[in-house]
């Protein structure tokens, strides 16, 4: 029996649009999410299935199908497979995006390389994560990609620090590469509500998000407020409100 596990609904002010969300439980193991927008009309946007190791997404506007998969061969080895048919042009499958990671490569822990190619765009790429610290308190992240040719084409990287525990500033990060940087602030203001500052130097703009979790008659509601400007024009913020309630 279908069952409606959640609604949510999200308008942002950049495109004027409300999009309207439901989550619904088809099966024990599956779920399904029907997304509409409505700005002079109702009209689908996004049809999407899920699963524990698997999920299915069209996008009626671009009329992308992808098709995504994970499993373990292994404890500490993890396989994630992502297919996509742009366009409806089933002629290009298979052309799989593959992505392998394994943790636990310098001792114990949440330490991991993954390495990924991209068969459609002819693009690899390798990531090093390290965690040191009590509740990983120290991340670094190192990441590099190659171009359809073969060449080096970026290079990125993002070190976090989570603070002590009981003040409001929770953790701190710096994440990019050399030509452009993301500096990002969370703070976090009790048990049921946390917000994020982020600023990025390509374009100079601020971005702040807030989330408030709430009970309403035993039910969960999540409600999320984004507002982002450039620094220079911080009286014209676009701003996204949602609301999500879960039944």
């Amino acid at each position: 029996m279908v069952k409606l596990v959640s609604i949510e609904e999200v308008y942002s002010s950049k495109s004027g649009s409300l999009k309207t969300s439901a989550m619904l439980k088809i099966s024990p193991n599956v779920k399904s999410k029907i997304t509409l927008a409505d700005t002079t009309k109702p009209s689908l946007v996004n049809v999407d299935l899920s699963a524990k190791n698997w999920s299915l997404s069209h996008d009626t506007k671009s009329k992308d199908t992808t098709f995504r998969a994970n499993w373990k061969p292994s404890s500490d080895v993890k396989v994630n497979m992502t297919q996509k048919i742009p366009g409806n042009k089933a002629y290009l499958v298979p052309n799989p995006h593959i992505k392998v990671t394994k943790t636990g490569v310098f001792g114990k822990g949440s330490n991991s390389v993954a390495v990924e190619h991209d068969m459609m765009q002819r693009r690899s790429g390798a990531t090093l994560s390290l965690y040191a610290g009590e509740d990983k308190r120290y991340k670094l992240k190192l990441s590099s990609s190659t171009s359809k040719g073969g060449f080096m084409q970026a290079s990125t990287g993002m070190l976090r620090s989570k603070l002590a525990k009981g003040t409001l500033l929770h953790s701190a990060s710096i994440s990019g590469s050399t030509k452009a940087q993301v500096m990002t602030l969370k703070s976090r203001l009790g048990s049921d509500m946390k917000t994020k500052m982020s600023y990025s130097t390509s374009n100079q703009s601020l971005s702040m998000v807030g989330i408030q979790m709430s009970n309403v008659d035993g039910h969960k509601v999540r409600t999320t407020l984004t507002v982002s400007a450039p620094v220079h024009q911080m009286n014209k913020p676009q701003v996204q409100v949602g609301v999500k309630l879960d039944l």
